[in-house]
């Protein structure tokens, strides 16, 4: 067993489930100066690790507590454990010093979905404190992603590492407070895509609301959004007459009537109007948009926003390329 990479002050996020292939590379990876993704501290875990026989039994029972915060069933029958994790060092230079540990965690697990949309699963968060108190402020994360296929498989040392590329790109857009339209994009995104909302209804609006904070539809807005998104992502669909048309009906079919109530979805039906079929779609339209934005160099973001001659750039949009697209695909099949 390798001596363990942590230290008493350090901050773990927890999964219940998060697909890693462990073939792919050794664990600690690091992603920023002071964030890792590493092996979950399992002895940490181990409640009756830290009890005697001289203990009270009321002891491991706070003990067992605190480690169901933070990871819910843990001390269940048959309940396995995943074994990675995210580390916040503390003791590390911070590059982003004004960024709570929590935020980095939120801003990774955006990245990842941005980069493959594998199933996650929260677990929770706590700092490492003592021997005698090992699970210091416990919080539970108690959020599961959504839009999940089977055939995104496992996140791999590679997309680990490109999602640590995202992430610095997150969190330069969000302390930069220059690119107003692409961070909102980028917030309805992760509020979606990290399961906010377990409401099927609110997230398909999410994603239409980052959608249109990319691409500002004027005019007749369904058919100017769904002509940009379609020029946009060409190389990725099949036919693109068949997606401009899907989009346009989407927009006036669905998304406009649940902005303006014309029709109620009601909650234990949701979105049942082809919604869990258009979902998926949606959410991978929205994703690979955003991939293509983040691919932009800055200057050239800027310039397709600046509000004068903004529409016409938007309209003159050339097919997404660029770094964050490599090999990159719809995952539809769930």
């Amino acid at each position: 067993m390798r001596t363990p990479s942590y230290r008493a002050g350090d901050v773990f996020l927890l999964f219940q489930k998060l697909p890693f292939d462990f073939h792919s590379g050794d664990l600690p990876i690091r992603i920023l100066e002071n964030l890792y993704f590493d092996d979950t501290p399992s002895e940490l875990l181990d409640s009756k690790r830290f009890y005697s026989e001289g203990d009270e039994v009321d002891g491991l029972l706070e003990r067992t507590c605190l480690v169901n915060i933070v990871l819910p069933y843990h001390n269940l029958p048959g309940i396995g454990i995943t074994h990675c994790c995210l580390r916040y060092d503390t003791l590390k230079t911070s590059q982003y010093p004004n960024v709570a540990a929590l935020s980095l965690f939120a801003n990774f697990i955006t990245a990842l979905r941005l980069q493959k949309p594998c199933p996650i699963v929260g677990g929770g968060q706590f700092e490492v404190g003592s021997d005698d108190e090992p699970i210091k402020n416990p919080v539970s994360w108690n959020r599961t992603t959504v839009h999940n296929p089977r055939d995104a498989g496992r996140y791999s040392k590679d997309d680990i590492q490109v999602a640590s590329n995202i992430t610095k790109d997150l969190l330069e857009i969000r302390q930069s407070n220059d690119e107003r339209q692409l961070e909102s994009a980028l917030i309805y995104f992760s509020q979606v895509t990290q399961g906010f909302s377990i409401s099927l209804q609110l997230s398909y609006l999410g994603l239409w609301a980052a959608l249109e904070a990319l691409f500002r539809p004027n005019g007749i807005k369904a058919k100017t959004i769904a002509k940009r998104i379609t020029a946009y992502l060409s190389g990725f669909f099949e036919n693109d007459e068949d997606m401009e048309q899907w989009l346009i009906t989407e927009y006036i079919k669905r998304r406009s009537e649940f902005i303006h109530g014309s029709h109620i979805a009601p909650p234990d039906l949701q979105n049942v109007r082809r919604g869990r079929d258009a979902f998926p779609k949606l959410h991978e339209v929205t994703r690979l948009c955003l991939l293509g934005f983040l691919s932009m160099e800055k200057s050239q973001r800027r310039q397709v926003f600046q509000k004068k001659g903004m529409q016409e750039r938007l309209d003159g949009l050339a097919c997404a390329e660029g770094k964050y697209l490599n090999k990159q695909r719809m995952y539809l099949a769930d």
